[in-house]
């Protein structure tokens, strides 16, 4: 329906888990409306990540996915982040 050629729906899920106050890990799974025109089917993504703060201000996030019925096979991502 490309919710009234403005914008486009999507449906998403995550669950993090805090494993310890330095590390965690993430699921995610992420359903979005089809491309119009397109014939491939309803994209789908599934990402898992973690977080490791190994002092209070900085983490280092790991993250990776794949999808099914979209222009992308995989992806990864590495972030780290210094808070002050």
């Amino acid at each position: 329906t490309n919710v009234g050629n403005n914008g486009q729906f999507a449906l998403a899920a995550s669950f993090i888990w805090e494993l310890s106050a330095q590390f965690s890990v993430l699921a995610e799974a992420k359903v979005t409306e089809e491309a119009q025109g397109s014939t491939a089917g309803v994209p789908v993504y599934f990402n898992a990540g973690m977080c490791y703060k190994p002092v209070e201000n900085l983490s280092v996030n790991l993250y990776g996915g794949t999808s099914a019925n979209a222009e992308e096979n995989g992806r990864g991502t590495l972030k780290v982040a210094y808070s002050f």
